[in-house]
């Protein structure tokens, strides 16, 4: 796609809150082309000829994204035209035709051996920023801070409704963590096993007995997870009343 038509469609298919992050340096060409000139250039251990090649697909890239922000400014921050769609699903039809359209001009660049790389390294962020809802803390694309943030304040809420004290409090306090590490333990392993896959995919010499040890080592690890986590919840029912079951129930921790 020519640069105009990226512009134009960035500008028909975006919402302010695109034009917010962007401007606000939240996003930028790393984001869409799976790293930093200097990343790529260690991990794909480009010449020195494929460097300036490839901070010229950067700068053009940043170039495009700058020119729809100000052409966002100039309408007064108002996106998604006739027949742009615009929303949620106009800013991601954005980026999805920016970044496909300059992940090409990067493997432009690349030898085949390099391409398998690229293609790799953008198969494990893809995984990474795409998450995967579920579980006790959740699998999804937000920072591991914030996840175990929102694990310590949900088991903090469910303390305080339980109204323990001394060592029951301390016992049950202890399981609820534990379990809390089980899955987030769970869900780094489902998405490395995800992105062992995503390689593999990507990598057309791969052999199916490859790919099914992959799937075999993510059910194992999936079962004994689960078997963890089993005996975790056991202990935890032992130690509550019906009602604080029930009331654990309701919060979602306990699934029955």
């Amino acid at each position: 796609m020519k640069r105009f038509a990226l512009v134009v469609l960035l500008v028909a298919l975006a919402v302010p809150a695109f034009a917010q992050g962007m401007g606000g340096g939240m996003i930028g060409p790393d984001r869409l082309l799976g790293g930093t000139v200097e990343e790529l250039t260690e991990k794909l251990a480009l010449t020195e000829e494929q460097v300036p090649k490839l901070q010229e697909v950067f700068d053009e890239t940043e170039s495009i994204m700058m020119e729809a922000i100000q052409a966002l400014r100039d309408q007064g921050g108002q996106g998604g035209g006739q027949g742009g769609g615009g929303g949620f699903s106009g800013m991601r039809a954005a980026f999805e035709a920016l970044r496909d359209d300059q992940r090409h001009a990067v493997r432009a660049v690349l030898d085949e051996k390099q391409t398998l790389a690229y293609d790799q390294l953008l198969a494990e962020a893809d995984v990474r920023s795409s998450g995967f809802g579920g579980g006790f803390g959740g699998r999804g694309g937000r920072g591991s801070q914030n996840r175990e943030e929102e694990q310590k304040a949900r088991i903090d809420r469910a303390m305080k409704s339980l109204g323990l004290t001394g060592e029951d409090e301390t016992m049950v306090r202890g399981l609820l963590e534990k379990m809390a590490e089980i899955e987030k333990q769970r869900a780094e392993a489902w998405t490395n096993g995800r992105v062992a896959i995503a390689k593999l995919l990507v990598d057309k010499a791969s052999t199916d007995e490859a790919l099914d040890a992959a799937l075999d080592e993510m059910r194992s690890q999936a079962k004994e997870f689960d078997g963890n986590q089993k005996e975790a919840r056991k202990l935890l029912k032992e130690a509550l009343t019906s009602r604080q079951e029930a009331d654990l129930v309701s919060q979602g921790i306990l699934d029955k």
